[in-house]
């Protein structure tokens, strides 16, 4: 049981703090991609590039508007 308990420590780390991710960015995830989590975010001279847990990496514009999606 410890080792299952470390596995989901080590999992739930992965996902970004939804208090990181702006209001737009979070909805537009949370709509097209359901079931999916952010589990990486960063902020570029653009806007902000993420990660989804699915691999998919999603540029936004700085008002939180997708550009692209890259697999």
């Amino acid at each position: 049981m410890k080792t299952i308990s470390k596995i989901l420590v080590a999992v739930a780390t992965l996902f970004v703090s939804s208090a990181l991710v702006p209001a737009a960015i979070a909805e537009y995830v949370r709509t097209n991609f359901p079931g999916q989590v952010i589990v990486m975010i960063d902020k570029e001279p653009y806007g902000f590039e993420v990660e989804l847990l699915n691999g998919l990496e999603l540029k936004f514009n700085k008002d939180g508007n997708l550009i692209r999606v890259d697999d």
